[in-house]
């Protein structure tokens, strides 16, 4: 089965000790989590996740980056399930560290069929920057073609503008998924979640372009399929 994204839901605030997102997923598929938050005081990120299914599903951070400059705080995350068959949710819990000061968190999850489920990461990049320009970097050779690259930008929208010309490596993203809405205060943050299938083992990462300086965070993994099923033939020997 081909790597694929097949079903995605988002959600944000501007307050409060946990963001929760509302999704029905399918038993044996992938999930993926994408996170970005602002503070101007602290860093805000994420302590753990838990889903309706019980602690079965094994969350794990993929990768994180915090760009930092003076007390404000500009973080974007990665986190997916390790499980060899992820069980079906209806919501995803969110618990975050200094969970009080920030002006806005946001996040989104990816449901995909056909990942590597028990593990599902080939390779990482993060960077980030106070410029018009953010950019994960790029990640090491990749083991295998056609693998999923889902990369993620955490920016302050009320300073940076509307981010645009999003790029990985290989080309413009098949998906780029709608911005989560502004939050409160003019320096709210805002996420960008971006994915498209890779179909060489050319390493990976996504930039694009905000209309003014800004503080910026950006992730980037590439997630491995599965490994294809051995076929398995019988046969009969008659000897006579």
């Amino acid at each position: 089965m081909a790597l694929a994204v097949v079903g995605h839901a988002g959600a944000y605030q501007s307050s409060g000790t946990t963001l929760v997102l509302t999704y029905s997923s399918t038993a044996g598929n992938l999930l993926l989590v994408a996170f970005s938050a602002y503070n101007g005081s602290l860093l805000t990120s994420i302590s753990s996740i838990t889903d309706s299914s019980g602690s079965g599903n094994n969350w794990t951070k993929v990768k994180a980056f915090d760009e930092q400059q003076s007390a404000t705080h500009q973080d974007a995350e990665i986190w997916t399930t390790t499980v060899a068959s992820p069980a079906a949710v209806t919501s995803i819990t969110i618990n975050m560290n200094n969970n009080t000061g920030y002006t806005g968190v946001g996040a989104y999850v990816l449901e995909i069929s056909g990942a590597n489920n028990s593990s599902p990461i080939d390779q990482t990049a993060a960077a980030g920057n106070l410029l018009a320009s953010p950019a994960s970097g790029a990640t090491a050779t990749l083991g295998a073609s056609n693998e999923l690259a889902v990369g993620v930008i955490g920016y302050a929208r009320g300073i940076g503008g509307t981010l645009s010309a999003l790029t990985f490596t290989q080309g413009v993203p098949s998906t780029a998924l709608p911005s989560t809405t502004t939050w409160q205060g003019s320096s709210s943050g805002k996420l960008n979640v971006s994915y498209l299938v890779i179909t060489s083992t050319t390493g990976q990462g996504l930039s694009g372009t905000v209309s003014s300086n800004a503080l910026t965070s950006a992730v980037i993994a590439v997630i491995k399929a599965a490994a294809a099923s051995a076929n398995k033939s019988n046969f009969l020997l008659f000897f006579g």
